[in-house]
């Protein structure tokens, strides 16, 4: 049995691993997968999770750094080096999600669902799937992290959100 993982980024960061609590307690680490969620099964940059990690002011040795934060995540979530659902590819590292295993893309499925449902002129079956769009929603995007950190990618979900 391969094991599941749930990601919620609409509210407080948090992670299951098949059905249970995932305990991360570093905030950069929490950062890190903050990053990697946001562009689920996309390559991020090492780049620009050193950008998101540190702005400005990364350390001298950031990438062996982020290299280390990618260890503990991995560890964290109790995947192998390299394998599911943290990859390192060739100029950054993914996320890999089932459709939906991330909150944000289940809204995302909802919404669009809802609209084409509108488009069509069907309100009745565009409500319920709006609303429970909405009611993935436990609060503010990752409302637990340093707003400072995470603004750029709060703000995109907000947008999202409204």
């Amino acid at each position: 049995m391969s094991t599941r993982y749930e990601f919620r980024v609409l509210g407080p960061l948090e992670v299951l691993r098949d059905g249970r609590p995932v305990r991360i307690d570093a905030a950069k680490v929490r950062l890190l997968l903050a990053a990697l969620l946001a562009e689920a099964n996309q390559v991020v940059t090492v780049e620009t999770l050193v950008n998101r990690l540190w702005g400005e002011n990364p350390p001298g040795r950031a990438r062996n750094t982020l290299q280390n934060y990618v260890l503990r995540l991995r560890r964290a979530l109790g995947c192998p080096a390299g394998g599911a659902p943290v990859f390192t590819r060739p100029h950054g590292y993914v996320i890999e999600t089932a459709p939906d295993a991330l909150d944000l893309h289940r809204f995302t499925a909802l919404v669009r669902q809802g609209r084409t449902a509108l488009a069509e002129g069907a309100a009745a079956r565009a409500a319920p799937l709006l609303g429970e769009a909405l009611g993935l929603w436990r609060g503010d995007p990752l409302s637990d992290l340093p707003a400072h950190l995470v603004r750029g990618v709060v703000a995109a979900l907000d947008e999202q959100r409204l």
